[in-house]
Order: structure tokens, then sequence, then C-alpha cells
């Protein structure tokens, strides 16, 4: 048996050895092909939840609300609708919302901790910290039948903050104070009737147009300036208001998450003098027609009284316009003097003169000959001012007129009537320009302009609220103010305004009788501009005749009151 067995040359034990080492190859050979099978790491499911978090707090500060339902689970009427009450409620500006670093991981559900800034236009930035909840579910792989599993926001009220919860919301509550009131040099209030409430203008609730003009503390129902220096001055008047995010049940706040500081509306003190307001109105009380009486500050500019003599309270003393008549000449002087005319030139003041085929008159046909230029002005001598308008260039009259104001809207902050001296339409429409008649139309206010002009030396802006630094002077030409003030104290002293006539302080000014209509003998306004000390003012008084017999004693008679 055993010579047999040697005989195969194989033992028993080599066999075995043999089986074993087979069984092991194929063992390892398994291990292997079982290893190999995938080649994708282990997850990082904390580091991806954070990647998760980001990816819906970043389509969340970009109002990106598909890719939010995309990563969220939960209803997509329920996301739409807190995110349309956050919106409504606080509108929002910018929000910035920024997940931690790491989360809280338990089996299938995550916690991301986040810091969110939202913008609140015009009060700032509220800021808090929230938590976003997370779910690892399977989800289907895009183009595919096959899922796998990804982190998904759990989403509920909740997820925009922390305080939403059993149905309650978030209030963006506003709060201003007193409107502040429109006051008088002396500290009173303007008087609260016609035509000082069309300088103030009114207040009531804001159209939505009328909210997003004003700005982000504004919503549509604030009670706001509508017109005048209320709608001019909103923001001192109205200040701005103070703010609190609350978390509110119902009508009831359930809890305050930040306050903001607002500032009360402000007293604007105006320019108006009630002491030179009670004169002005005083002045105007007796005259039969319609007139109005502006008056100026000429070292500030700074409209210290007005007067309207009216039956409907229309604020004719800025808002009506009238042709000028001859206190045009003021500005036809001007350029004039600018185009080589001197107070001495001699010019021949005829009754009567004729341009182009059209006839035009002195008043009462008054003839005065061979005269100075200061005399034409002094007298207001129309043949004298056309004979010299007619080698003036068209544009000379309208810039000369800009450089008084007209053509401009002052900016008041209250309406206003614009004053115009057009580009003539050729000579016959150039000359009568020269003297106020044509198409030139001036309102009181822009006369008073003028007389305030020619006392400062320059053009200085009018302007309605009291302001820490007089507007700038634009001074006139040198030679020009000092020559003007002297023609119009000669106005008074020895001319046609010798009705203003005063002792003491000399009085400076102008008259104008001012065609209007189309009736036979031609109806005029009267006006009379004048300076005294530190106070002009332009009158006009409706189908009033000359100006130096209706408007020229008014002035006077305010400058008596208002003497100290």
């Amino acid at each position: 048996m055993a010579e047999e067995g040697d005989q195969t040359g194989v033992s028993p034990l080599v066999i075995v050895v043999a089986s074993c080492a087979v069984v092991l190859a194929l063992l390892v050979g398994v291990i292997v092909l079982v290893s190999s099978g995938s080649d994708e790491p282990p997850r990082d499911r904390p580091a991806e939840a954070v990647r998760t978090a980001r990816s819906w707090l970043r389509s969340w500060a970009r109002d990106d609300r598909k890719e939010m339902r995309r990563i969220a689970v939960g209803r997509a009427a329920g996301l739409e609708a807190v995110l349309e009450d956050f919106e409504s409620s606080l509108q929002p500006g910018a929000i910035d919302a920024e997940a931690a670093p790491t989360a809280v991981v338990d089996g299938d559900r995550a916690t991301v901790p986040f810091f969110a800034e939202i913008e609140l236009p015009g009060f700032g930035t509220w800021s808090y910290r929230g938590a976003l909840e997370l779910v690892d579910r399977e989800v289907r792989v895009p183009d595919s039948d096959d899922t796998e599993k990804k982190w998904q926001v759990v989403f509920s009220p909740t997820t925009i903050h922390p305080s939403l919860v059993d149905g309650r919301s978030l209030r963006l509550a506003r709060m201003w104070t007193a409107r502040g009131a429109l006051l008088m040099t002396d500290g009173s209030p303007l008087p609260g009737v016609m035509p000082w409430r069309s300088i103030a203008g009114a207040v009531g609730p804001a159209t939505r147009e009328r909210a997003t003009e004003l700005g982000a503390y504004y919503r549509t129902g604030d009670v706001v300036g509508q017109s005048g220096l209320q709608a001019g001055l909103e923001r001192e008047l109205a200040g701005t208001p103070s703010g609190e995010v609350q978390v509110v049940a119902g009508d009831d706040v359930v809890e305050v998450l930040q306050a903001f500081s607002g500032t009360a509306g402000v007293d604007v003190r105006t320019t108006f003098d009630r002491r030179l307001v009670d004169a002005a109105h005083q002045v105007l009380g007796n005259v039969g027609n319609g007139a109005a009486m502006v008056v100026i500050q000429p070292s500030t500019g700074a409209i210290r009284a007005i007067a309207n003599r009216t039956a409907n309270g229309y604020n004719r003393a800025f808002a009506g316009r009238y042709p000028t008549g001859s206190t045009m000449k003021v500005i036809t002087t001007v350029a004039l003097l600018e185009n080589g005319v001197t107070p001495e030139t001699r010019i021949d003041c005829p009754k009567e003169i004729k341009v182009n085929g059209r006839v035009i008159r002195n008043a009462e046909e008054e003839e005065l000959g061979d005269i100075s230029f200061r005399e034409a002005f002094v007298h207001s001598c129309n043949t004298a001012f056309i004979k010299l308008a007619q080698d003036l260039q068209p544009d000379d009259l309208v810039e000369a007129a800009k450089r008084f104001g007209f053509e401009t809207d002052f900016g008041l902050g209250t309406p206003v009537g614009i004053s115009q001296v057009p580009q003539p339409h050729g000579i016959v429409d150039q000359v009568s320009e020269a003297i106020g008649q044509g198409r030139v139309l001036g309102t009181p206010l822009q006369m008073a302009v003028v007389a305030a002009d020619v006392a400062a030396g320059g053009y200085r802006k009018p302007h309605l609220v009291e302001l820490p630094v007089p507007p700038p002077l634009e001074p006139m030409s040198p030679g020009v103010a000092a020559t003007l003030q002297d023609f119009m104290f000669r106005v008074v002293t020895e001319g046609t305004g010798k009705k203003a006539r005063l002792p003491g302080t000399p009085v400076g000014g102008k008259t104008g009788t001012a065609e209007f209509g189309t009736r036979v003998p031609l109806r005029t306004h009267a006006w009379f501009i004048a300076f005294r000390g530190d106070l002009a003012l332009a009158v006009v008084v409706e189908d009033g005749g000359f100006g130096g017999d209706a408007a020229a004693p008014l002035a006077a008679d305010f400058f008596k009151r208002v003497s100290r």
C-alpha cells in the first residue's frame, strides 16, 4: 500500500495545502471585487447639510422662489404665503443671510444656524439669528430613474424667523410725531385764511405715487404735504417716523424684536414779518379794485410781506401775471446802458412815434422835446425809449430780463407764476416789450425782485424760508446799479412818482401804466415798484389807471406805516 502511494508523486499534505491556497485566493478575489465596486468616498453629511442651507439662504436673498421650493420640503403654497406676508409687512430692501460653518446632525435630521441682516429702507438694518431644519431623504437623480440621498430644508414659518409660531406674523410699525408748524419771523403761525392757505398748502393722505416719490419712510395713506410749503418742506415738517419690528398675533403685539428711533418734525420759520404783513394788508384794505403787494428785503432776498385785495383768495401777488408797463423800463435801461447809452445821451420825446406803420403814443400825448436819457426815464417817455430800443439786438432785452429772474421758477415751494419777456417777433414786438407791453408779463413778486435788485446792486434769489446765509448776489455791470438808483430816486423827487415822496429816508421808484384788453380807450393796470432803506416792493392795482396816481401813494402809505 505504501509503495502504491509513493507511486503518485503527491502527498496528502500537499493536496490539503494546495486546496487551502485556492480557497484563500478565491476569498481574496471576492474581497477585492467587492471593495473595487464603488470609487465614491463616504459622505460628509454635516458639510452637505451646511452647503444645502447656504444654497437655500442665497436663494432667499435673491428672491429665487423656484430654487427655494426645489431645495425645500413642504407645500409650495405655504412657502409663497409666508414670503408674501414677510415682503408686504416689512417691505425689505437687501437680505443677507449666512449659514453657520457647522451643522448638528441627528440621524436623518440636521440643524444649521444662520445669521440674517434685513435692510429696512429708511430705518436701517434689522439683524437676528435663526436656524434651518433639514432632512436627509431619497430624491430622484435628474434625468434618471435612480435616487440618491440629499439634504433638504424642512420649510415652515420659523424657517424665516423663529418667532413665527402659532400663526403669528411680523409687522414693521411706523409712528409719526406731530407735524411742525409754519411760522412767521416772530414765531406766530401763518394765518389760516386765503391766500395764506395757498402759500402754506394742504396736507392729506399720500397716494401710492406720492409715497413712492417721497421715498423710504412713506406708505400709501400717510398724512403728507400735498401742495405749497407743506409739500416743499415735507422733510422738515414731518421729521422721520420711529419704527418697530413686531411679532403680532392678530392685532396684538406679542414681542418687539427691534426698535428704531425717529426724529420729530420741526417748526419752520418763514421770512414773513407780521408787522410788515399787517401794514401791507392795511394799505390795500381800502382799494376798490383787485390789488396785490409784495415786499422784499434787498440785503437778503427774503420775502417779508404779501397782501392781496381779492374776493376769492387768489394769490395774485405770486401767481397773477400782468403786462408790466413802464416798470419794464428798468430792465430796458440796463440793456441800453450796456450798449453804450449814457444818462446824458440826448433823445427826442415826441408825443407819438411810428414803427413799421404802427403808431405808439405817450400817455396823454405828452411831448417833452429834446431831453437826456435820464429825463426820459424820470418822466417815463415811451417814444424816447422806443427810439433807443430800435438799436438793440433782439436778444438784449430777453437776456437783461433773465438776469432779474424772468423766465425763472424761483423754487419757493409754493405756486408762482413765471414772468416772461419773450424773444421778439420783429421790431414792433421788440419796442413794445421795451416799454412793458406786447407779450411781456410779470408777477408782483417778479417786479418786487426788480426793485430789490436795483437797491442791492445785483440779482439775489428770493426766498420764503429763513436761511442762515442769504443767497449770493450776482452784481450788475459796473456803474449800472448806481445809475438806476439815481434814476429811480429822481422819479420820486421830480418825475412821475412824486406821490410816493416822503421826508427822511429817500424813496426810489418807477411808475407803470400797463394797457390791457381791447376796449377803446384801452384800460390800464397801475404799477409802482420802489425801495426805501432795506425794503423794496411792488404794488399793482388792477384797472387802476395811472401808476403815479393809483399805485405810488400806496407805496408811500406802506413805507410810512413801517418806518421806525
